[in-house]
Formats: C-alpha cells, sequence, structure tokens
C-alpha cells in the first residue's frame, strides 16, 4: 500500500482555499489510493469526514452490530450535530485537538465520532460528495496537534483546510498560520 500522508509539512505561501460548502470540517485520514477502507481504531486520527458525510448529507444508515447504547440509537444526524456541539471554537479558528481541550472532553467527541461511524454507511469514503475543500474542526493527528499547541515567535495555527479527492485518494492539510499580533501571515501544507 502507498501512504498518502507523510509526516513532513511543506510552507507555502498560497493561502488556504475557503469550503464550497456551509457544513463543518473534520479531519478525514483514512483515505487510501485505490483501497478506501473504514477507519480502524490504529488508524482513526480524528472525528472522521466520511462518516459526517454520510450524516450530514443524508446517506443511507448501515446496520449496526454489536451493542448499542442508547446515543447511538439517534439518527446519524443528530449524532452528527451533536458531535459538533461538542467541538469548542479555537482562537484564530484553529481546528481543537485532543491536546488544546481537556481529556475528559478529547474522550467524548471521540466517543461520539465512533458513534456516528457507526450509524454511517459503509462505502461513505467512495462517496463522491465528499470531494471538496472542507475545514478542520477538530483532529488527534499527531501533524495538526503539534501544530495546534505551538509555534515559534508568537506564531499560531489559524483556520485549516483539507482537500479531499475520492478518485484518487488523497487529501492534504492545509492551514493558515498567523501572527498573534497580526504581524505576518503564511500558510502550511501537511500531506
Amino acid at each position: 500500500k502507498k501512504n498518502w500522508m507523510p509526516r513532513a509539512a511543506r510552507p507555502t505561501l498560497s493561502s488556504p482555499r475557503p469550503p464550497r460548502r456551509a457544513a463543518a470540517r473534520v479531519e478525514c485520514s483514512h483515505l487510501e489510493h485505490g483501497n478506501m477502507r473504514q477507519p480502524t481504531s490504529t488508524s482513526r486520527r480524528t472525528a472522521l469526514a466520511s462518516a459526517l458525510c454520510g450524516a450530514l448529507l443524508s446517506a443511507p444508515q448501515a446496520a449496526i452490530t454489536g451493542p448499542v447504547s442508547a446515543a447511538e440509537q439517534l439518527p446519524a444526524a443528530s449524532l452528527a450535530a451533536e458531535l459538533l456541539a461538542l467541538i469548542p471554537s479555537m482562537e484564530f479558528g484553529a481546528p481543537a485537538t485532543n491536546a488544546t481541550v481537556p481529556p475528559a472532553l478529547a474522550r467524548k467527541i471521540e466517543a461520539r465520532a465512533a458513534a456516528v461511524e457507526r450509524q454511517a454507511a459503509r462505502d461513505n469514503a467512495k462517496d463522491p460528495r465528499l470531494s471538496d475543500s472542507w475545514r478542520l474542526i477538530y483532529s488527534n493527528g499527531r501533524e495538526i496537534t503539534n501544530l495546534a499547541t505551538g509555534l515559534p515567535l508568537g506564531f499560531v495555527l489559524g483556520k485549516t483546510y483539507q482537500p479531499v479527492d475520492v478518485q484518487t485518494g488523497r487529501f492534504e492539510n492545509q492551514g493558515l498560520v498567523e501572527h498573534r499580533l497580526g504581524l505576518a501571515r503564511a500558510s502550511t501544507l501537511v500531506i
């Protein structure tokens, strides 16, 4: 398998593209070229976009296997709305991360994301409606967490977008980096 997510971040001069949808975005790190698979607990880095895509775009729901909690019996759209309500807004529009929110809240967000995933259609990662530029609102991926928890010289991570191309299985994070005093602004690309 080819890994489409190298760990290096490359600075660029272009600014991130704004999302074309009015929907919130969470990181989608489970897309692989040719073999779009559902995330496992080891590969999931965030509340997943494919699950939210299905819930927010009213994709058909899949059957749930195993024990089902009362919260998981809610429709996928309700679960997605509850998940989005849990995620706090961060300074400069940066995505919340498991390092920037209290541990109890991070566990709650990730548990709710898992419930949304179980409710979502199994082929959401292949849904062409997912191909777009989405705003990242939560991540527990190391690359984003490192940027969100502190940059040198007064720089902070701002709004971050993730263009997703379902057809090729590619995605990347495009984050705006700003100086706290507004002295400078740049963007970074994490692929």
